[in-house]
Formats: C-alpha cells, structure tokens, sequence
C-alpha cells in the first residue's frame, strides 16, 4: 500500500468502497472531489509555507539566471506556480525549470524523480545526455552552477550528442543504474564516450510494453487494424470531441490516444503516453510478458535482458478474469514507474477511474464498469459496443 496523505487516502478508499455505483462515482468526480493542485505537489518536497517555497524558488532562479530580460519572466512563472487553480489543476512545469528546482531543494536522486514526475509528466529520462549529466550532478552533491558549467564543458568536447549511428536497444533502469556508479568528472566523461549509443530521445521499456500489449489485442483471432483495436478496446467513442466539455472532462480526455497517435507511438515518432500506456493495460487484459532489463544485473554493466512478468512484484497473479485489485493495482504501478512515469493518483481523476475500475478486481467486469462511468461523466449512455475477446 502506499503512503497517502490523509486527502489522498480518502479518494482511495472512495474508489475502492464496494457498493459503489458508476452514477455515484461520477456524481463524486464532478461535484465532491478534491483534485491534488500544482503547489500541493510542489510542498511534498520542502518542509515550509507555500510563501516560504515561493520565495526560495524565485530567489535562486533569479541568481542563476542574472539577465534583467529574464526576471519578469521568471516572477510570473513562480508566481503561477503557486496560483491555486480552481476546480483541476493539469498544470506541469517545463522540464528545465523542474530540474533546477531538484536543485534548490537539494533533492536526492530518488527524489528528484519523484518531484520530476509530480510536476513535469515524466521522472528523469536518464537516456537524455543533459539529464543524465544531471543525474550525476544531483547524486555526487554538485551546486545548479556547478551542474551549468559541467555542461558546458561537456558540450565542447562533444559529449552530449546523440549518436548519428544506431541506437542500443538499452532500457532507462540499465543507464539509471549507471549514473550511480560514476563518482567523479573523469569516469562521467568515460562513461558517456564508450556508451553514446545508450542515449536517445526515445523511451525503450515504455515503447515495449506498447508493442507487446498491441501485440495481445491484435493476436485475439483477429486481423483488426489499430483503428478497429481503437474502437473496440480503448473506449474512444465515449470520449469523443464535442463543443462543451467541462474542465472533468477536458482532464480526462487529455492524452486520449487515437489511431494515428498510437501508430506514431509505435514507431517512435512520439513519445509513449501515460494514460496510453494504462488504456493498453486495461485492454489487453494485463497479460503482459515484454523483454526488460534485469535491473540488479545492471550494477554490473551488463545490459543483458530477460523476459520479465509481473508477478515478481509481490508474487501476484493477475491472469485475465481471475485477477483481485491489489494484483492489477501493483503491476500497473510497476509498469508506469518502469517507463519514468508516477504511480496511480487517486487525486488525479483518471487515474480515480483507473482505480473504481479495477476495484471489480475481475478484468471483465471492469471493462463494463469503466464503459458505464465513462457514459455517465461524457453523457454518452452505453451503447452496444463491438465484440471484445479476451
């Protein structure tokens, strides 16, 4: 179980309560549930006031970045940052700012992941040679200056581009592992010379649980296109564009994949999604077995992978229609935290969903229980929908 906030844990055991209906649940979403903000994210990491965060944050960036054309800009997006919003708060922070504010607070590495994936979508993309270096930076104690100048200096000599050649087949845990055995400028340099094809703008593990869960829906006995996947399994039509989506609304289709988002997906023309990611999950019945990385042999250097089935998370047994919800709950927050992303955030309507849904603790009654809720929140009535082989 994780540890919740009070807030948190309430939102939990709301989405978990038996005897719950969807008309109940939708009725809580849009009129009685408290959305986790920008600042409360902010405040899991520093002690203080909000006040006290506010001004820290816009006291040090105005010292690291010292040009007069930057401080206005500078003030209003601290400032912003800690505007409560009304109703829900989908605000992120872009990546450069998140990782210096890792810095401010003096965050450990483990840390900084979690801040990075509160607040800006994705924890540390290690295969990113600037956050790599960052990393490093943040593990070996190093100032934001000190980072600065260490990326500069990085830069010159050429080591942090991307290789022109093919890239390995390397998966985010691998490097992450990496980074904590450099102690020093010297191994650092070393590390990213004879490992240039380790770093890419892609995501590795997040793009194999992808193909290997189209790869179950498409292996159903069916010759069905993405578009035809689309539609039966990853309840679309429910979410479809209209002129007066609420704010619930907006938040809940936001990052809704399409087939052609999917298909870019699949070949790396764009990132892999978190709510994609999920919707997958739930589709294909989380009978998942993809080629991952052995996390412990990597200390070692090795980069050597194995087939990896979740039920090393806890010894759970999450076959289709015979699964309970602290199975499916477990392996879907290990899926999201291998690809960089947060666990399930019961304070986050989506992932409330989620949770409702797999609260059934069957995978085929929660496709039924999410198709209802869905139709409660968007107006659309469950309608009869193409057959889904599971």
């Amino acid at each position: 179980m994780q540890n919740y906030t009070e807030l948190s844990q309430k939102a939990y055991d709301l989405a978990i309560a038996p005897g719950m209906s969807s008309r109940q649940a939708a009725e809580w979403l849009m009129n009685a549930a408290s959305f986790q903000t920008l600042p409360e994210k902010l405040l899991k990491f520093y002690p203080g006031t909000p006040d006290d965060l506010q001004r820290l944050l816009r006291d040090e960036l105005y010292r690291s970045h010292p040009d007069a054309n930057e401080r206005d800009s500078i003030r209003k997006n601290v400032r912003n940052w800690f505007t409560v919003a009304k109703g829900i708060d989908d605000r992120t922070i872009s990546r450069p700012y998140a990782l210096e504010i890792c810095f401010i607070l003096r965050l450990t590495l483990e840390r900084a992941d979690q801040l990075m994936k509160a607040v800006a979508g994705m924890g540390i993309h290690y295969r990113s040679p600037i956050e790599f270096v960052a990393a490093y930076a943040l593990d070996n104690g190093l100032t934001y200056s000190q980072y600065v100048e260490l990326l500069g200096q990085l830069s010159t000599e050429g080591l942090l581009e991307l290789s022109d050649g093919a890239v390995s087949e390397s998966f985010t845990p691998v490097v992450a592992a990496a980074v904590r055995m450099l102690h020093s400028v010297p191994e650092l340099k070393r590390y990213l010379r004879e490992n240039r094809g380790d770093f890419s703008a892609a995501h590795n593990t997040a793009h194999a649980f992808l193909t290997d869960m189209l790869d179950v829906l498409q292996n159903e006995g069916t010759d069905a296109t993405v578009g035809e996947l689309i539609e039966r399994n990853l309840y679309r039509r429910f979410v479809a564009r209209h002129s007066q989506l609420s704010a619930l609304e907006k938040s809940i289709r936001n990052g809704w994949p399409d087939e052609s988002q999917i298909s870019r997906m699949r070949t790396r023309e764009i990132p892999v999604g978190r709510k994609t990611l999920i919707l997958l999950y739930l589709a294909s019945g989380g009978g998942l077995s993809v080629k991952a990385p052995q996390t412990d042999a990597a200390c070692d250097g090795d980069t050597a992978y194995d087939d990896f089935d979740y039920d090393d998370y806890g010894d759970v047994d999450i076959s289709a229609g015979d699964a309970d919800f602290d199975a499916m709950r477990i392996q879907l927050d290990a899926m999201l935290t291998d690809c960089g992303y947060a666990p399930l955030n019961p304070r986050q309507p989506f992932d409330w969903m989620v949770l409702f849904g797999i609260a059934t603790g069957d995978l085929f009654d929660l496709d039924e229980r999410f198709e209802t809720l869905l139709g409660e929140l968007f107006g659309n009535a469950p309608q009869a929908r193409p057959s889904r082989q599971l």
